[in-house]
């Protein structure tokens, strides 16, 4: 399923603190991410993503490197999703999470002139990519990566030796529970409803190509409704 401008950073608001969530491919807009976090009083990003968008990252890490007061939760963060987790004031990895940095990439149709030109868009995002991890005093040698070429994958232990992060700790704060869900843990399910969900479980599982809180959704509505965990 495709969207004109699916939201790919998933926003929970909890009082004054600011969840974002990154849990799928990362591309669309940022401008809500950009309205809401200047006036977060706290702010909380949970990372699980393979990356997607450098311009995205960039905007989004740009906006984060200007908060006061943040903290990333990393799985995993590849690409885009680990810039964005290091603009954070601190990272905590979970033990068995990696995390993976490159270059910026894209697809360039056209005349020389427009190949030059996409080239010299990628030089200007990888600098500016690296000023964010600069800003966080992120080892040179890890830095130097995003212009080597390559992916270069760092398990929880390399990360925190190249500064990636900050800590190792399997301790993460839930993402919030939206009020519908707990509303759901009162309610049984109807015979239609397991009807659907048995049908549904047939299938097995359902992948949403976009739209990574629909699938969290579904677990929970499976999980709260008919297996009553």
């Amino acid at each position: 399923m495709r969207g004109a401008d699916p939201k790919m950073i998933q926003h929970r608001q909890v009082g004054e603190t600011l969840h974002l969530g990154l849990f799928t491919f990362l591309r669309g807009s940022s401008d809500e991410s950009l309205a809401k976090i200047p006036k977060a009083k706290k702010l909380i990003v949970h990372v699980d993503s393979m990356g997607g968008c450098a311009q995205l990252a960039s905007d989004v890490a740009s906006a984060i490197l200007k908060h006061p007061d943040s903290t990333a939760y990393v799985h995993a963060a590849q690409s885009a999703a680990a810039i964005i987790s290091r603009s954070c004031q601190r990272v905590v990895i979970d033990p068995a999470g990696n995390m993976m940095i490159h270059g910026a990439s894209t697809t360039v149709h056209g005349d020389e002139f427009d190949l030059v030109a996409g080239a010299h868009k990628l030089r200007l995002i990888n600098r500016r990519l690296a000023e964010i991890l600069e800003a966080r005093s992120v080892h040179s040698d890890a830095i130097d990566l995003i212009e080597a070429g390559g992916d270069h994958f760092f398990t929880a232990d390399q990360a925190l030796a190249a500064g990636l992060v900050d800590a190792i700790s399997a301790d993460h704060p839930e993402w919030p529970t939206p009020a519908w869900c707990a509303e759901l843990e009162r309610q049984p399910a109807s015979p239609d409803e397991r009807i659907i969900l048995e049908v549904l479980e047939a299938f097995g599982p359902i992948e949403v190509a976009d739209f990574g809180d629909f699938s969290r959704r579904l677990n929970l509505w499976f999980t709260r409704r008919v297996r009553g965990k």
